[in-house]
């Protein structure tokens, strides 16, 4: 999952998704210190914050900060 997460976030920067960035650098930080109770939470905020993403630029709309 770590691998997985890290290769997403410099796409996410890349694109202007630095809050997607942000929340996958914070589970990759779960990840490494072992905690599952924040690595589900911060998981699951990682999952819906680019589901959301998705959906808005499935929509046409900017998201970019």
């Amino acid at each position: 999952m770590r691998k997985s997460v890290h290769a997403i976030i410099p796409m996410a920067d890349q694109i202007g998704l630095r809050g997607l960035a942000q929340i996958g650098r914070d589970v990759v930080a779960c990840v490494d210190t072992g905690d599952p109770v924040a690595l589900a939470a911060t998981l699951c905020r990682f999952l819906r914050t680019g589901e959301m993403a998705m959906a808005y630029a499935d929509m046409g709309t900017d998201l970019s900060l």
